[in-house]
């Protein structure tokens, strides 16, 4: 950390600069458009699919450009060669932001397949120059590539600690000044923090990593360079605990192996992928401490072996998961990866050379082949779970020659084939923005549409909205939840195909507000039996409703008080043949009288026991239910 400040404060940042731009002209030039791009989004509170994109897609050029600058100062190039190789990543930019959708969202596809895809272009910062070699007869020169790929770690490693540090003490200067000068009210806060993180983060750190880039005078020589951090970490900590990984992992197998019927679950995949690709990482840097650690040349000698029975359980695995649901984003990474981790292990097993930069190029290479084009990353699952949706669809006589023909009853299909088609339009809703859903349900979606901005239009009049907000469409789980809805299909948890539901579930989520009532001198929330948990504040006072599914009953407490409980009049419209389906605010509306109180519910969520459920053992056991809204209260005259 000393030699980082001694540097920062020695640095001619002039000279610096202009050194930066004559060995990476189009990296600067990307770092400086990507940072511009994410103090637009953290300003103008963007959130559109274009910006995230671009910004995505900027860092993998900045990857991929980086490289390029390295390998051209390893070999000598025609002018036509030299444009050809300053293009190509850009060229393969705009392939790559035409190919990907819907990585601005959080869910954790998006991210996963964000992080999986930067950490593989990142890894050609690893390998650039020497690609020359790998494509000539010549024998890789061990001890340059690690040096090298030790000295980038060690810059990658710095840079992030130089602009979490210069993010941190900006932030701890940024919260003074508003503490102590009471300016908050003239600015946004947490527009300036983010400012200042994007500056810290996104300009200040890549700037750093590429001026301390290892030129080929800093790598080539003819003995191990040695990190003592890297030393330590390797030897005492990386080391011992990939065995205790992997010793998990056996373990996990074993037990899988002795009740075969016992399916492997679905995150050991990843634990595979994990550990492995951490192994590799650690095999590259351990070469300098191979012949000083007897701990690091065993593991040296015998990972590859180790990891190839694990690739078998990982392929069982993902096996049973694409049998049951098809390919998803995640589970095309998972077969990507474990493909590429069988290559590489049989590699280290079978070859007589071993090189090391084998591990980034074939990485590379990977994630280069499957980013872009009709078997990317993106297109491959998406294609596959739209055609699982109309192969269910039809199969539950929902899609009739190109028609959607709703179900008349929810129980017409098994709950197996349900949960199917819920989970098709739930994926590919959060896939694509919900576009190819639009397109498959246009009624669906516009009756939804003409219902939603009618209670926003009638929203905007009660809660006066600002005159210069403008309607938004409805949220994708708004959209899945009134698709679903109509068609008659549901997901269902934590029972078997024929199990009896305890509780008849009925939902209104459309129309409950505005309330246009008066005369009701207060408003209090209503709960579930057993699903209230008490004020501690205001618990002798706080007054609430709970509601028994039971039984119908309900309580009015004021605290730990009973004040009134009776039965609520039965609905005879709640059956089980809307069960699970949106009903409208007056079969959830109850009006009560009695001596001391009237009371008015206004329920979002309410349940009824099931007069088809039986306790018997092999009826299987399904006993959620979900009560909540509130009640207007009077003192009865």
């Amino acid at each position: 950390m000393q030699n980082i400040i001694e540097k920062l404060i020695q640095m001619d940042i002039r000279a610096t600069l202009s050194a930066l731009w004559k060995r990476f002209p189009l990296p600067v030039i990307l770092v400086l458009v990507v940072s511009w791009l994410w103090i637009y989004v953290v300003n103008i509170d963007d959130n559109q699919d274009w910006s995230y994109r671009t910004i995505i897609t900027g860092i993998v050029v900045f990857f991929l450009a980086t490289g390029v600058s390295l390998l051209h100062e390893q070999v000598k190039m025609t002018r036509v060669v030299s444009i050809a190789t300053w293009l190509a990543p850009v060229i393969f930019g705009m392939c790559f932001y035409l190919s990907v959708d819907g990585i601005y969202d959080g869910d954790i596809e998006a991210v996963t397949y964000t992080a999986l895809s930067l950490s593989a272009f990142f890894a050609s910062l690893f390998v650039a120059p020497f690609l020359p070699q790998i494509f000539s007869r010549k024998t890789e020169n061990t001890t340059h590539f690690s040096n090298y790929f030790t000295q980038v770690s060690w810059v990658v490693l710095m840079s992030v600690v130089v602009g979490g540090a210069l993010m941190v003490l900006g932030f701890i200067a940024i919260g003074s000044v508003l503490a102590l000068f009471d300016i908050d009210t003239w600015v946004d806060e947490s527009k300036l923090f983010g400012n200042w993180a994007v500056v810290a983060l996104s300009l200040t750190a890549p700037l750093y990593a590429l001026s301390s880039l290892p030129y080929a005078r800093d790598y080539e020589m003819k003995t191990f360079v040695q990190n003592k951090f890297f030393s330590f970490l390797i030897r005492y900590i990386a080391t011992p605990f990939i065995f205790i990984y992997f010793l998990i992992l056996y373990a996990y197998s074993a037990k899988v192996l002795m009740n075969f019927s016992d399916w492997p679950r679905g995150i050991v995949s990843w634990m595979v992928i994990g550990f492995s690709s951490f192994g590799y990482l650690v095999y590259i840097l351990s070469r300098a401490y191979a012949d000083e650690s007897r701990m690091v040349a065993v593991f040296r000698r015998y990972f590859p072996y180790m990891v190839a029975p694990q690739i078998l359980m990982l392929a069982y695995a993902i096996y049973l998961r694409i049998n049951q649901y098809d390919l998803t984003m995640n589970r095309y990474f998972v077969v990507i990866f474990g493909l590429w981790l069988t290559v590489v292990s049989l590699y280290y097993i079978l070859s007589r050379a071993k090189s090391l930069r084998m591990i980034p190029a074939s990485l590379v290479a990977a994630i280069l082949i499957i980013s872009v084009g009709p078997w990317s990353v993106y297109s491959v699952p998406q294609m596959r779970q739209e055609a699982r949706l109309v192969r269910n669809l039809e199969t539950a006589k929902i899609l009739q020659d190109g028609k959607i023909v709703p179900l008349e009853n929810k129980k017409d299909i098994s709950r197996e084939l349900s949960n199917d088609i819920y989970s098709g339009i739930e994926y590919l809703c959060n896939f694509d923005n919900c576009q190819y859903i639009k397109d498959t349900f246009p009624e669906q979606y516009n009756t939804l549409l003409t219902e939603d901005r009618k209670q926003w239009e009638e929203n905007r009049v009660t809660y006066k909205y600002d005159e210069n907000q403008e309607y938004s469409e409805p949220t994708r789980w708004s959209i899945v939840s009134a698709i679903t809805n109509d068609i008659g299909v549901e997901r269902t948890y934590g029972y078997n195909e024929d199990a009896v539901p305890k509780y008849l579930q009925f939902n209104n989520y459309k129309d409950q507000y505005p309330l246009t009532v008066t005369g009701y001198d207060r408003l209090v929330s209503v709960y579930g039996s057993g699903n209230y948990v008490g004020d501690s504040a205001n618990k002798m006072t706080h007054e609430y409703i709970t509601i028994d599914p039971d039984t119908s009953r309900f309580s009015y407490y004021r605290g730990s008080e009973l004040l009134w409980q009776g039965e609520l009049p039965t609905k005879e419209q709640l059956t089980a043949s809307l069960a699970g389906r949106e009903v409208s605010r007056e079969d959830l509306s109850f009006a009560l009288t009695g001596e001391d109180y009237d009371i008015r519910l206004e329920l979002q969520n309410y349940a009824i026991r099931n007069p088809d459920y039986t306790d018997a053992p092999d009826a299987g056991k399904y006993e959620y239910f979900s009560i909540s809204g509130i009640a207007l209260i009077r003192d009865a005259k």
